[in-house]
């Protein structure tokens, strides 16, 4: 049981700390730096890209397999992150013309987007169908309580840690979140196994 636990735990810790919660519950605030004129409607953007990617996704975890849409959407995330982390020092610097400044606010909400969408080809969805089916039928209810737990307390205490974060951090703030993914990734490579069309036996 040892490597189906660590599994497991894993993805959950990576699903929570890779930033996405971090995004929405701080959202609102995200669009307003960005520019958006009402950071309201950016966020509602955010929640539709997540509910859209969602339903696409479904279809994808029989035809593609768990593992393949779990490494694309940790490596899109992860790229999205890379590339916001980018745009924001680049908007930390001063004199810059406001063309230029309107262009990398609207390059921020695009990476944003991506990131969100990502995070529901595979990152959302996949931990919770994996684990499911990695564990034999006697520890799985047990195991999966426990998956359930260390995912909340990881939410929990991402969402007291980011506003400090962020201002410790300035806007090399995702830059934990791209080491946390570029972690998950690596593991995944390695240890996470394909599901899809065995038993659950």
């Amino acid at each position: 049981l040892r490597l189906p636990l660590f599994v497991s735990a894993v993805m959950m810790i990576g699903q929570q700390w890779s930033g996405i919660n971090a995004v929405f519950y701080y959202s609102t605030g995200f669009f307003a730096d960005a520019g958006v004129s009402d950071p309201v409607l950016g966020t509602l953007l955010a929640s539709t890209v997540n509910a859209l990617a969602m339903v696409g996704t479904v279809p994808l975890m029989e035809s593609l397999g768990r593992r393949k849409l779990l490494l694309l959407g940790v490596g899109g995330m992860l790229i999205a992150a890379l590339s916001l982390t980018a745009i924001l020092e680049l908007k930390d610097m001063g004199n810059l013309e406001e063309e230029t400044r309107s262009r990398l606010n609207l390059a921020s909400v695009i990476c944003v987007l991506f990131f969100v969408a990502a995070f529901e080809l595979g990152p959302g969805p996949i931990p919770w169908q994996i684990g499911s089916e990695i564990f034999p039928d006697a520890p799985r209810a047990t195991a999966m309580g426990a998956a359930a737990v260390l995912n909340w307390v990881c939410n929990g205490l991402l969402g007291l840690a980011f506003p400090p974060m962020q201002e410790a951090l300035g806007p090399a703030v995702f830059v934990p979140f791209c080491v946390v993914l570029a972690t998950w990734l690596a593991i995944t490579l390695r240890y996470v196994p394909e599901t899809k069309g065995r038993s659950i036996n």
